[in-house]
């Protein structure tokens, strides 16, 4: 009995620490961001592969006139090797002989941070998700309770998500979408071989062409058509095996044998979704086929990376475009509704899904 008492005494203990971190994770998140900005990750990658580097060292490459830079970067960096994102390797003498100071190195998280790394990085994402502009509109998540049908960031900014982007917002919101996409689709295309299949993709809302392209290089036989607005596809880069295509995807689609949809049906409300699905069922033949790429929500939440990833996006959705991350049968609902049959559904990693579903014949 007594020791059942001190384990839910410590279990207790553990309880209130971990809710009296929370206010740390903001103090975590900023600090990311200011080493993303200050370069600091990348200062230590170019150093070679074993770096290990003091703050002073660091800031001989950061561009500033700071006496006390090093000392205030060395907090920064003791907090980021307290959450993983660095590695504090040594305590050593000082180069001047004045004390000591800690020496950093990469570690596994900290590589996905380099702004360097095709592919692979998401510094432009958290740079993006964690700016002055989303975190204003988080201020205003209570009204998604208080309000019916309330635009949080529209409120908060006094225009649409979109609009309020500058040219260095845009810049890092193309980089941070294709980044987002390599890494995703490597998990995509490790479980899901309905490509091999396919002889004409069209990935509708395919911005640059990057998904595109990216499934290309392992199906070279598929002819690819990126299909967005006109103004993103004047800008679009010529890509080997993909034709460009303009228009309004809630107007009409061109014909095509099977269809892509990447990260799109959670951006809108069911509506304008079963317009958009309608759309496509036109223009696909008859047994085509549409491929929808989508963080699903499971009927039962637990405390995994699935579900975190799930509902952390669903949040942000509402946040920013007051839509949703749905739920498999959502999904479901909605193709059926618009006249498709399916699903063939293929979890990949970390609560993304891939969905088939199939036009009838008739």
């Amino acid at each position: 009995m007594a020791n059942d008492k001190t384990n839910m005494v410590v279990h207790e203990g553990e309880a209130c620490f971990s809710v009296m971190e929370l206010p740390n994770i903001a103090s975590m998140l900023m600090a990311v961001r200011a080493a993303i900005e200050l370069k600091v990750f990348d200062i230590i990658a170019d150093a070679g592969p074993e770096a290990q580097l003091s703050a002073s060292e660091i800031v001989s490459y950061i561009p500033t006139s700071n006496p006390k830079a090093a000392e205030k970067l060395d907090r920064i960096l003791g907090l980021l090797s307290a959450y993983d994102f660095l590695i504090n390797t040594s305590l050593r003498q000082s180069h001047d002989g004045a004390g000591r100071e800690r020496t950093y190195s990469l570690s596994k998280m900290s590589r996905y941070l380099l702004r360097n790394t095709k592919g692979t990085s998401m510094a432009a994402n958290l740079l993006l998700m964690s700016g002055r502009e989303s975190f204003e509109s988080y201020d205003e998540l209570k009204n998604a309770v208080l309000k019916d049908d309330f635009q949080f960031f529209t409120k908060a900014h006094a225009m649409a998500p979109y609009e309020v982007l500058d040219p260095n917002s845009i810049q890092i919101f193309d980089e941070a979408m294709g980044n987002f996409t390599k890494l995703l689709l490597d998990g995509v295309l490790n479980v899901y071989k309905g490509f091999k299949d396919v002889n004409e993709l069209m990935d509708v809302g395919g911005g640059n062409g990057a998904a595109l392209q990216y499934i290309l290089t392992l199906y070279p036989n598929i002819r690819g058509i990126n299909f967005d607005r006109p103004h993103v596809i004047d800008s679009a880069p010529k890509i080997p095996g993909v034709e460009h295509a303009a228009g309004d995807m809630f107007q009409s689609l061109p014909k095509a044998e099977s269809i892509m949809l990447k990260s799109i049906l959670h951006n809108w409300d069911d509506d304008k979704c079963k317009k958009l699905l309608k759309n496509c069922l036109d223009a696909l033949p008859n047994n085509g086929k549409i491929i929808i790429l989508e963080f699903i929500v499971p009927e039962m939440i637990e405390n995994t990376t699935e579900s975190r990833m799930a509902t952390s996006s669903d949040v942000q959705m509402l946040t920013v475009f007051g839509t949703k991350e749905r739920t498999l049968a959502e999904y479901e609902g909605l193709a059926k509704s618009a006249g498709f049959l399916g699903p063939n559904d293929f979890p990949t990693a970390h609560g993304f899904h891939v969905m088939e579903f199939f036009k009838t014949c008739g």
